[in-house]
């Protein structure tokens, strides 16, 4: 096992965790979320530069698997868990073909789909945590419009609300809370024969919402997989080599 392979494993693993011990902080400091940006651009390298089979098949798993520690370890978790690691190791995969058939290392081919993979895997992972953490909520109703949104809402409509209603100020919690209260009973009354659906809709509706943030976080992780890659080279630290390349064919 070469001394680079241990190395990107430990980083692999280390990325993944720093990810998972932000993730409850991330709505606070979106910043944070440059945690799983890294982890994406780990895996990448991990995926390109580990030649070793035990460490390619064992170490993307696993760091899926560091979870455990950080989040309650109910059945939800458990499915999103499952599904997490068979998106990532089918993200291994699919790099390990692309390689094989390709001539050249061109990163957004080789690259491209396992890491669009990898975002997917972990969507679906967190939807499950997020699913979790809701689907027992005693008054789902509320999942529809959370407080906070509403309040950041009103903010921002505030200066047409003015116009119908003089006066009208959206930093006053009491007016805000029972202005909320009023939407909320509305809302319900739509909705109450429904609530049984509403966090499996939340759920989704969350998982759409990480993969639409994904997609800039693709872009970035090729952006620095490509120049990092570029001063490794330049370093000396690793280099490109042409391998000979048996195919099967018929004669």
């Amino acid at each position: 096992m070469k001394i680079r392979g241990a190395v990107l494993s430990i980083l692999l693993v280390l990325s993944a965790t720093l990810s998972f011990w932000v993730w409850e902080k991330i709505l606070e400091k979106p910043f944070l979320s440059l945690a799983i940006l890294g982890y994406a651009v780990v895996f990448g390298f991990f995926l390109l530069l580990v030649k070793n089979k035990v460490l390619f098949w064992a170490i993307p798993p696993l760091t899926l698997l560091l979870s455990v520690f950080f989040f309650t370890p109910e059945i939800n978790f458990f499915y999103g868990l499952i599904l997490g690691v068979a998106v990532i190791l089918y993200a291994a995969e699919l790099k390990r073909e692309e390689e094989h058939s390709n001539l050249k290392i061109l990163l957004k081919r080789v690259l491209g789909n396992s890491i669009k993979t990898f975002f997917t895997g972990l969507a679906i992972f967190f939807a499950f945590i997020y699913y979790g953490t809701i689907y027992r909520n005693p008054d789902p109703a509320k999942l529809l419009l959370p407080e906070s949104v509403f309040e950041t809402t009103l903010k921002l409509v505030e200066p047409l609300l003015r116009d119908s209603i003089p006066g009208f100020n959206a930093s006053d919690k009491k007016l805000s809370h029972t202005l909320y209260e009023l939407t909320y009973a509305r809302i319900n009354d739509y909705a109450k024969d429904y609530t049984g659906y509403i966090p499996m809709i939340a759920a989704a509706s969350f998982f759409f919402a990480l993969k639409t943030v994904s997609v800039l976080f693709y872009y970035l992780s090729i952006i620095l997989i490509y120049f990092l890659i570029k001063l490794l080279i330049i370093g000396g630290l690793i280099k490109k080599e042409l391998v000979p390349e048996t195919r099967e064919t018929l004669v």
